[in-house]
């Protein structure tokens, strides 16, 4: 009976620990909540902050926005003239075709116009302006 006592503490243990670990939780989590933090580079927060204008070249290349991902930059270059103070941006990304199978690669080159070096900063309402310079397709979507 001793030896009984002496192991069924151990063994409640267990039981509960393993049932606990197989129950689900259904928390629900808490806004502003950081999971996981991440490295990221000031070529991630550039390529988020003109997201919206790459998306627009995009629709006007193919008609429609088609899914679009994997954005790097390729290469940068300052153009710098007495009155304009300009970066030119080239990027490539995946394109993906109907169903998400078939992607493709295209480039992008960009002029980026900064206000801040173009002495426009009376203004605080002003943008960068974007232009796009041309548009390649490097690998076709396979039709």
């Amino acid at each position: 009976m001793k030896k009984l006592v002496k192991y069924s503490l151990p063994i409640a243990f267990l039981v509960l620990a393993s049932v606990t670990q197989a129950l689900p939780t259904h928390a629900e989590p808490k806004e502003n909540t950081v999971y996981k933090t991440t490295y990221a580079t000031t070529e991630n927060i550039f390529l988020d902050t003109i997201h919206p204008e790459l998306n627009k070249f995009v629709l006007n290349k193919y008609g429609s926005l088609v899914p679009w991902a994997d954005s790097n930059i390729v290469e940068i270059k300052r153009l710098v003239s007495p009155t304009k103070f300009t970066y030119q941006v080239k990027i490539i990304f995946k394109v993906f075709g109907e169903g998400g199978k078939d992607w493709g690669i295209d480039q992008i080159t960009l002029n980026y116009d900064s206000h801040y070096h173009n002495k426009e900063l009376k203004d605080p309402s002003l943008k960068p302006e974007i232009e796009l310079v041309e548009y390649q397709h490097v690998i076709p979507i396979p039709k």
